[in-house]
């Protein structure tokens, strides 16, 4: 491990404890032989541990030699588990700008996101279309994997064993509603890859969907 990184991992470990279950502390060295997590706290989180390689976010910081940022601060990421995150990055840097490791904080904020769709249910409001936000959100894993492994958890509990492309129109159904369910329409462009796994259209999507969604 680079010297200046050990400096943090005390107060990575402060952090870690200080905090709920729900949030993530995690140093990441970018830098030598084999670049990736070194130290983490609350990994249920985002489902990583020590050794786990650079997300996509780290990686693109690692190879834009131009960007001289010192933070990025709460931004949406994607754990693997479909879960999403409020994530905020410190950026550990040399004299020379090299970027020497990511300090980050990852709190998950699904609970949240479900309890206001609940309200605005409530308040009889309705969304015409997907929302996307402004900026891209970043994945810990790909967005068609974490959807993938959310619908075979969710055949799993139906007891089905048919691939999504073969089940029956009730099933179809009743997956995407759990989907729903598990915030993964959350997602900015899920509707298309949802629909692409299912063989589905994306209009068909929608009309699944609970009327208030529609």
């Amino acid at each position: 491990m680079h010297e200046k990184l050990k400096f943090y991992l005390n107060f990575a470990e402060f952090l870690g404890r200080s905090l709920d279950k729900n949030t993530e502390v995690v140093l990441h060295e970018t830098v030598g032989d084999n670049p990736g997590i070194v130290y983490i706290y609350n990994g249920h989180v985002s489902g990583r541990q020590v050794g786990a390689p650079l997300s996509e976010f780290s990686q693109e910081m690692v190879n834009n030699k131009e960007d001289h940022s010192r933070f990025r601060v709460n931004y949406a990421t994607v754990a693997n588990d479909g879960s999403i995150l409020r994530s905020s990055s410190f950026f550990i840097r040399d004299d020379d700008n090299t970027l020497l490791g990511i300090f980050c904080v990852n709190s998950n904020v699904s609970q949240y996101l479900q309890l206001s769709e609940q309200l605005r249910e409530l308040a009889g409001l309705s969304l015409d279309e997907e929302v996307e936000d402004d900026e891209a959100q970043i994945y810990l894993t790909s967005a068609k994997d974490v959807i993938l492994e959310n619908i075979q958890s969710i055949l799993t509990d139906m007891n089905v064993n048919t691939p999504p492309n073969r089940l029956t129109a009730a099933e179809k159904q009743i997956v995407i509603n759990m989907l729903h369910k598990r915030g993964i329409f959350n997602l900015k462009g899920s509707v298309a890859k949802v629909a692409a796994i299912m063989c589905v259209s994306e209009p068909t999507i929608y009309r699944y969907l609970p009327k208030n969604n529609l």
